[in-house]
């Protein structure tokens, strides 16, 4: 039996660095009583897959691990880190975030992580650097 740590390294490892696709379902079953981040409703896997395919095109070479992982019965909180380069560039990509996930034995039935996506698209050159920063004084991006 893996631990929750594993658990949520074998995600990471399996869907989003090496794009096991096949191994989605084994991994991630959204429990349809759980609330969604996202406005009308859950993840399923497919938009699973679709949201992993768009990271994968924008960072390549990925290597994810936890930081640290916290649990209380069900419930597993995450930090984890991201290293990879900039599609068709080899400019670093480093990103952090926060992930809590509810588990019913090894599969993950609900996921709600929290993203610096000002950061990320900062890195990737798609906002200006110090954005948050300008966004905080008032600054209008058109």
């Amino acid at each position: 039996m893996l631990s929750k740590t594993e658990i949520i390294q074998r995600w990471y490892e399996e869907i989003w660095v090496k794009g096991n696709w096949g191994m989605i379902d084994q991994i991630y079953r959204p429990a349809p009583e759980s609330e969604s981040l996202i406005p009308g409703g859950l993840i399923d896997t497919l938009e699973a897959r679709e949201l992993v395919t768009i990271f994968n095109n924008l960072i390549t070479d990925q290597k994810i691990r936890i930081v640290h992982c916290v649990a209380d019965g069900e419930w597993v909180s995450a930090l984890v880190e991201m290293y990879g380069f900039k599609a068709g560039t080899d400019k670093p990509i480093n990103m952090r975030w926060l992930t809590m996930v509810r588990l019913d034995k090894e599969i993950i039935v609900e996921s709600y992580p929290a993203v610096d996506f000002v950061s990320l698209f900062e890195q990737l050159g798609q906002l200006p650097p110090n954005s948050f920063e300008l966004l905080l004084s008032g600054t209008v991006f058109k």
